[in-house]
C-alpha cells in the first residue's frame, strides 16, 4: 500500500531525478578530475 502512493505520483520523479542526475553528473566531473591529476602526477 506504501509503495503505491508513491508510485501514483509521477510528479515526485520529475522534482527528485533533475537533482540525481546533476548530482551524478558532479561525482562523475569531479572522479574524471581526480583521475586526470592522477595521471598527470604519474607521468
Amino acid at each position: 500500500m506504501r509503495n503505491t502512493a508513491a508510485c501514483d505520483r509521477p510528479d515526485i520523479d520529475r522534482q527528485v531525478n533533475p537533482i540525481l542526475i546533476r548530482c551524478l553528473g558532479d561525482l562523475a566531473h569531479f572522479g574524471n578530475v581526480a583521475f586526470i591529476k592522477r595521471n598527470q602526477q604519474t607521468v
